[in-house]
Parts: C-alpha cells; structure tokens; sequence
C-alpha cells in the first residue's frame, strides 16, 4: 500500500501530515490519535459530558472509517493479507456505537486500551519493517573498495591512484 494515499486519505482530519517511512507507521499514527479521542471520551463518560463524549467517540469512528475507507482501494492480496486488521477496525466501530449508547464507561476505557495497544503493537511493527529495508539497503549497496597498494615510499598508508593530487588534476572537458 502506498504511503501518499494514507496522506490522502486522512488529509481533511489534519492540517499538517507527517511523513511516515511506510504504511504501519501511518496505521500506527492514527490507531494513536484513536486511542487519545477514546481515552477522552472514557473521561467525558465518567463526567456524564454526553455530548462531548459522542463528539470524542465520534472522531474515533472516523479514524476506523477513514481507515477501511483507505484499505478498500488495496489490491485483492493486499486485503486478503489485511483481513484481520479489516475486521477489527468493523468490529470497533460497532464496539465504539454500543458504548456510545450504553454510555457504558468501563467499555470506554476498555476501548482505549485495546486501541492503543494495537497502536503499540503497529508502531513496533514499523519500527521491524523498517529496520529490516535498511539492512536490505546497506546489503544490496556496492561496497566501497579501497585499493591499498603500497606506495613506493614503503609506508603501509593506502595508496588511491585516482586521487594521488588533485591540485593538479584537470577537470576540463
């Protein structure tokens, strides 16, 4: 899945975007912004703030919404691979709707927890899979060679005869 449609996706939601070095980032990042919206509105519930409680809850709703919106438009093994994830973000919003009219406080804070573990538990997730492109990276790229012949002067520093003075070298086509 592509970075930029994360971007895309949830562009209206925040004014300024991060940039995320690959999908579980974003995923992460949002799963966060969930957990902080469903943390407040455990608060709100416990205050009997009804009102502040639906507006928190429902911006938690839009994040589950923007996400399956999202993952929608991936491709047929992208969702096959996904599918897991697919269902709990339907099964948290429908979890998200029962609390909301239950006004049921424990389940929020229950909500809150599960949602930012998952939020940990992608974060990590990134965190594996971008570790794992940087060691593809440095392994794919060409490993600097250095010729070490000695100079004639018998010293054991490693002599580069492409660079021997660039002073006078000329560079002119």
């Amino acid at each position: 899945m592509s970075v930029n449609l994360y971007n895309k996706a949830y562009a209206s939601m925040k004014e300024t975007l991060p940039q995320f070095k690959n999908p579980e980032e974003a995923i992460s990042f949002y799963l966060e912004g969930g957990s902080k919206y469903l943390a407040k509105a455990a608060k709100a519930a416990e205050e009997n703030r009804i009102e502040d409680r639906s507006n928190l809850s429902d911006k938690a709703l839009l994040i589950f919404s923007g996400i399956l919106s999202h993952l929608e438009q991936a491709s047929a093994e992208e969702k096959k691979a996904l599918k897991p994830f697919i269902e709990y973000c339907y099964s948290m919003n429908e979890l998200i709707l029962h609390m909301n009219m239950k006004n049921d406080v424990e389940m929020a804070h229950s909500l809150a927890a599960e949602v930012k573990r998952m939020a940990e538990d992608w974060k990590g997730k990134a965190q594996e899979n971008f570790s794992k492109k940087q060691q593809e990276t440095s392994l794919r790229s060409p490993e600097k060679t250095n010729i070490t012949s000695l100079p004639s002067d018998g010293s054991s520093t490693p002599f580069y005869p492409a660079a021997n003075d660039l002073s006078t070298a000329d560079f002119s086509a």
